[in-house]
């Protein structure tokens, strides 16, 4: 496909504005940039991938000493949380997995249960207080469901447990950037991960 220099130059300035305002909205961020660069024609709009791209790009060639407790406290975070809820077979999803992740990125979890009340029971165990959501997501067959989210602080830092029935170990939702299975990293892999990257 031939280089388009305006959708470049969009989704870069897309991924600036979710770096400067800490936002995962990267429908908001795309017309936010296309009104910034008086870029009007939907030809050169980049897809949620394209941004993503731009995004990881950015804070790559940005990002602050990995010693200053940003990243490296969100995958400290990560990883205990994760270890917390070992019993529900955690997943590592979103930014921080996909390398797009600041200081303020929340640490997004899958987790697998037959009821959402048994990660109530879990939290209120650790007294841990939390709010509750719900998150909408697509699925390969097309239809749509929300699934129920418990948010709470470890630290600086916010903890996302999206709570999945068992059967979506096999058939997770789909990734609301990238369209393909959620799948996510277990903590072995994340652990992992985690060490490759702090290596380079």
């Amino acid at each position: 496909m031939k280089p388009d220099p305006l959708r470049e130059r969009l989704a870069y300035e897309a991924a600036r504005i979710l770096l400067d305002f800490g936002s995962g909205d990267y429908a908001a961020a795309r017309r936010k940039a296309a009104r910034r660069l008086g870029i009007r024609s939907q030809k050169h709009q980049p897809d949620n991938t394209e941004i993503q791209r731009a995004l990881i790009a950015q804070q790559q060639l940005f990002q602050s000493d990995p010693g200053d407790g940003g990243l490296d406290g969100l995958r400290h975070v990560a990883i205990e949380a994760m270890r917390s809820f070992a019993e529900f077979r955690p997943r590592l999803v979103g930014a921080l997995l996909d390398g797009s992740a600041c200081g303020g990125s929340p640490i997004q979890l899958q987790l697998f249960a037959e009821t959402p009340e048994e990660i109530v029971l879990a939290l209120l165990e650790k007294r841990i207080p939390w709010r509750e959501s719900h998150r909408w997501f697509a699925h390969s067959n097309g239809g749509k469901r929300a699934y129920p989210a418990f948010h709470f602080q470890a630290g600086d830092h916010e903890v996302e447990l999206l709570v999945l029935p068992p059967l979506a170990l096999r058939n997770p939702p789909l990734d609301p950037i990238t369209q393909k299975p959620r799948r996510g990293a277990s903590l072995a892999d994340a652990q992992a991960l985690f060490e490759r990257e702090g290596q380079r």
